[in-house]
């Protein structure tokens, strides 16, 4: 069976694979099955066919950052494809039915993911652990969850309070370099102390941390980068990973987490454009008027 294009070994999707398992579900999982089925062998293709998952007990429940649904089942139906090459490629393992089984290491409090081969008696055919390093490369974890989910109410309502400071705003001046927004409106302007907390571009869907931009002058990132060294531990990989692919609504929830924190009084979403596209920018308050 030819297959000419070189992949990655198995690891890295795998990881990405429980990740996206962690999206799937209304909390994050004790044991999953990822179940699927070879559609055709030249070229190799494989569809994801049923998901079943049984979610850690007493976790957090999942805060929602924006994900359709049909976009996770995609993106796990298309991990499912590359983890078929990858084996294939590593392992010279080809399936007709089979399935991912991930379920917890209760020694060594890591994560098997066995490679399942269905048949009149099922075969494991792969088997991989990961250690707890190795997890900290996940984004999506209960710590995440508990950490959203503890401020989400007080999220909720800075964001009203702050909404009303954008009632009548005509056009805005922001100043990166001294870090200064002006909010102009009928009859006078706001002008405002900010911090670059992020920003998130359309065309990429990525989310850039502000403490690293290369163009945010340090005085300006300052709290973000507090921020950062605050929440650089297992499990907070999103808090630290310095750019990320999500949705807008997820990279606005990630700014207004920061700015209360580390003691900013709440998030101002402006629109930007430049030489690599369009999208926004989030800048944490100092003081409002």
């Amino acid at each position: 069976m030819n297959d000419p294009t070189p992949y990655p070994p198995p690891d890295t999707f795998l990881l990405e694979l429980i990740d996206h398992m962690n999206l799937a579900f209304p909390a994050c999982l004790h044991k999953a099955q990822v179940h699927f089925k070879r559609l055709q062998s030249e070229p190799l293709r494989v569809a994801l066919t049923d998901l079943q998952g049984e979610p850690i007990p007493e976790a957090p429940p999942r805060i929602p950052l924006g994900h359709r649904d049909e976009e996770i089942l995609d993106a796990i139906n298309a991990i499912v494809g590359d983890l078929a090459h990858s084996v294939l490629q590593h392992g010279n393992v080809s399936l007709e039915e089979g399935y991912w089984d991930i379920f917890p290491d209760d020694v060594h409090g890591g994560t098997h993911v066995y490679l399942v081969e269905k048949g009149n008696e099922d075969m494991v055919r792969m088997k991989r652990t990961f250690d707890q390093s190795e997890l900290s490369w996940l984004l999506f974890t209960p710590k995440l969850y508990e950490a959203l989910g503890a401020q989400i109410e007080t999220i909720q309502q800075r964001q009203q309070e702050l909404s009303a400071l954008l009632e009548g705003v005509q056009d805005f001046r922001f100043d990166l370099a001294k870090g200064k927004l002006e909010l102009i409106k009928d009859g006078g302007h706001i002008q405002l102390e900010v911090h670059l907390l992020g920003s998130w571009l359309q065309g990429t869907g990525g989310f850039l941390w502000g403490w690293a931009n290369p163009n945010c002058p340090a005085p300006i990132s300052e709290a973000i980068t507090r921020f950062k060294e605050k929440n650089s531990q297992p499990g907070l990989r999103l808090f630290y990973k310095p750019e990320v692919g999500g949705p807008e609504s997820m990279a606005h929830l990630l700014s207004e987490h920061a700015a209360l924190e580390v003691g900013l009084r709440g998030t101002l979403r402006i629109p930007f454009s430049s030489e690599n596209g369009s999208g926004f920018m989030y800048l944490g308050v100092t003081e409002t008027p």
